[in-house]
């Protein structure tokens, strides 16, 4: 059960940030069909919902771990941008929140 709440093994540091990105480009530039294919792109042949619940997963990360104000406002609103759906959010927060008490 508990390695159903883990991130894949797959998301490395240099995939997250170029995740990052993506989503930071499609928030101030309000281009998020681009960005959906950034992601399947960086994330590789998985699954589009898998391709999503890493990007919630490494878009709550920076919300979370951020320093920056801007940063989390607009990661903050890149997650309500109702462009990921109920399961894809809970999957990629039960990740994080793995992540944050491991």
């Amino acid at each position: 059960m508990i390695a159903l709440a883990r991130p894949p093994l797959t998301l490395s540091s240099t995939n997250e940030s170029l995740l990052i990105s993506a989503i930071r480009d499609a928030t101030v530039d309000d281009d998020w069909e681009n960005a959906k294919k950034l992601i399947i792109k960086i994330v590789g042949a998985e699954a589009p919902h898998i391709c999503s619940m890493y990007t919630v997963y490494a878009i709550t990360k920076r919300c979370c771990m951020s320093n920056v104000a801007d940063d989390r406002e607009v990661f903050m609103h890149a997650l309500n941008a109702c462009i990921f759906d109920a399961g894809v959010l809970s999957r990629g927060l039960a990740w994080f929140l793995t992540y944050a008490i491991a």
